[in-house]
C-alpha cells in the first residue's frame, strides 16, 4: 500500500506539471542542498514561485520521499512559463561517528534534456548542529560551478527557522548569498520565503516563496 500510494503521488504530479530549467530542491536551505533527508514513508509536494525585477515570475512544483531513513529522492519542474523538463535528485545521508554531525552525498538536476535542464550536479555536504545554530558546508563539483557552498540555520521557535547560504552559480554568473525564513505550521505545512543576492550585475534580486505540505503515504 505504502509504494502504491507513494507512486501514485509522484505520478500526479508529473501530470500536474508541463514538461524550462530548474533545480531539483534536495532538503537544504535557501538554495544549497543539507544533510537533511525527507523521512521515510512521507511524501513532500511542493510548489513555488521566483520574482525578480525585469523577469517574467517562474512557477514550479516537486515532490521528494524518504525511500529509507537515508535516503531522500525528489522530482521537480517548471511550470510556467513554457514548461518542464522533470529533473531529478536523490541523496544518501551517512551517520557519523562524531557527535551532532552528518554528511551526505548527492546528485542534482539529472535530466534526459541537458540542453534545457543544465548539466547535473554531484555534491557532498556536512551539517553540525551548535546548539540552536546549525552550521553546513559542502562542495558542488556540477560542470562550470564547481566550488564550495556554506550556509546556517537558526531555530528562533518550536515553529520558525531563519536560513541563509551563499553558493557559486557558475563561471559567468558567478556567486549569489541568500536570507530567508521558513514556518512551519503543524509538522505537515510549511511556508518558506527568502531573497536571493546575485553579485553579478545586471542579475536582480530574486524574491522566492514556497508551499511544503508532507503527508504519510503508509496506514
Amino acid at each position: 500500500m505504502r509504494q502504491a500510494t507513494t507512486a501514485l503521488a509522484l505520478a500526479v504530479l508529473l501530470l500536474c506539471v508541463s514538461s524550462g530549467p530548474c533545480f531539483s530542491s534536495p532538503s537544504g536551505l535557501n538554495n544549497i542542498p543539507t544533510a537533511d533527508v525527507a523521512a521515510q514513508g512521507v511524501v513532500v509536494l511542493q510548489a513555488w514561485a521566483n520574482a525578480a525585477e525585469g523577469q517574467d515570475t517562474t512557477w514550479l512544483a516537486g515532490a521528494k520521499t524518504g525511500l529509507t531513513p537515508d535516503l531522500e529522492v525528489g522530482l521537480d519542474s517548471r511550470v510556467a512559463p513554457d514548461g518542464g523538463p522533470v529533473t531529478a535528485q536523490v541523496k544518501y545521508r551517512v551517520r557519523s561517528t562524531i557527535p551532532d554531525l552528518w554528511w551526505a552525498l548527492g546528485l542534482a538536476n539529472l535530466s534526459a534534456d541537458k540542453d534545457r535542464a543544465g548539466e547535473p550536479m554531484p555534491y557532498a555536504v556536512a551539517t553540525r548542529s551548535l546548539g540552536q545554530w546549525r552550521a553546513h558546508l559542502g562542495y558542488s563539483a556540477q560542470k562550470d560551478a564547481e566550488g564550495l557552498f556554506c550556509g546556517a540555520d537558526l531555530q528562533i521557535s518550536p515553529s520558525l527557522l531563519m536560513r541563509a547560504d551563499w553558493v557559486r552559480l557558475g563561471a559567468a554568473a558567478g556567486s549569489a548569498t541568500s536570507v530567508g525564513a521558513l514556518w512551519a505550521s503543524d509538522g505537515r505545512l510549511a511556508f518558506e520565503a527568502r531573497l536571493t543576492f546575485p553579485n553579478s550585475p545586471p542579475s536582480a534580486t530574486a524574491l522566492t516563496l514556497k508551499a511544503d505540505w508532507a503527508f504519510e503515504t503508509g496506514g
